[in-house]
């Protein structure tokens, strides 16, 4: 079975340049956004996933949306699944992505617990990372559209609701791989895109720190282009100086740039319990006052629908 690599991020924080970069070497592929509930890009070894599931006695039906039905209904097997499913087509490493929403607390403890993952933490600054957010919902398109002319007017307390949920994720995930002893790395965006030295040229050294090898790479994989080209944030949006005045306000104002990975152990122990503990309409309300992470309500949803 190949081993599972833990990519902790969330939207619009350069996941995919980082899976189109990786898509390139010989001994990686990735399981991308496996547990998301409302949405997932086809990769090209769902077939075989579907096989390797039937193999193991599920009863899956062919198709995307049956697959991402069996996947959401049953994690910690579809990762399984996933990872014998590479280990057939002859890669070593497998990446999952988890953004807010994908997985509760419990289920995320239980997947690190089960697969012993290294982890790379993919971070962006919160305010760019919420503009770069606005604008593809605004256009209702994540991949392959140019967003520099998207200006669209931000709001404080979404933006904080937002930001508030995102650290969560963070904090949450690196407190459970601490617990669990498993090794991680952060990437921030902007060493993500920097063109001085194409990400690939850097990938291998940053795997080798968590002492995996990404095997040789081929030029012929497609590489990202960057959406936004535009510079000063007062640029991207209709109204930054009143936004940052609200904030101002608030005495929020620190919260455009600050992202931290490190909460209090305490409050994430007693959300690690409440998630396995309270219904399902309980934790929805309190995610929404306080930002928690997990929200394992997704076996209810459709498994259709678009990105977070």
């Amino acid at each position: 079975m190949a081993k599972l690599i833990f990519e902790l991020s969330g939207p619009r924080v350069g996941s995919t340049a980082f899976r189109y970069a990786l898509r390139g070497f010989s001994r990686i592929e990735a399981l991308g956004e496996l547990l998301n509930p409302r949405s997932f890009e086809p990769y090209g070894w769902e077939e075989a996933f579907t096989a390797q599931a039937r193999k193991a006695g599920h009863d899956i039906e062919d198709g995307i949306q049956a697959m991402r039905a069996f996947c959401v209904a049953n994690p910690l097997e579809a990762v399984e699944i996933g990872l014998r499913t590479f280990d057939g087509l002859g890669a070593e490493y497998g990446v999952l992505k988890l953004a807010p929403g994908h997985l509760g607390a419990p289920l995320t403890d239980a997947l690190l617990r089960r697969f012993r993952p290294a982890g790379i933490v993919l971070r962006r600054n919160p305010a760019d990372q919420y503009i770069s957010r606005e604008k593809a919902l605004s256009l209702r398109a994540w991949r392959g559209v140019d967003t520099t002319d998207i200006k669209p007017e931000l709001e404080v307390g979404a933006f904080r609701a937002f930001r508030r949920r995102q650290q969560n994720h963070y904090q949450m995930g690196c407190f459970l791989m601490r617990r669990h002893g498993l090794p991680y790395r952060v990437l921030d965006y902007q060493e993500l895109i920097d063109a001085r030295t194409p990400l690939r040229q850097r990938l291998p050294d940053l795997f080798a720190s968590l002492g995996m090898e990404l095997g040789a790479y081929d030029d012929a994989s497609e590489q990202m282009r960057k959406q936004d080209k535009s510079t000063a944030r007062a640029d991207k949006v209709q109204n930054w100086d009143a936004f940052q005045d609200a904030l101002r306000t608030q005495n929020a104002l620190h919260e455009l740039d600050m992202m931290n990975l490190d909460g209090a152990t305490a409050v994430l122990r007693a959300q690690l319990l409440g998630e396995g503990l309270l219904p399902r309409s309980t934790l929805r309300r309190l995610a929404t006052r306080v930002g928690m992470s997990g929200m394992p309500t997704r076996r209810n949803r459709s498994a259709s629908g678009s990105a977070p």
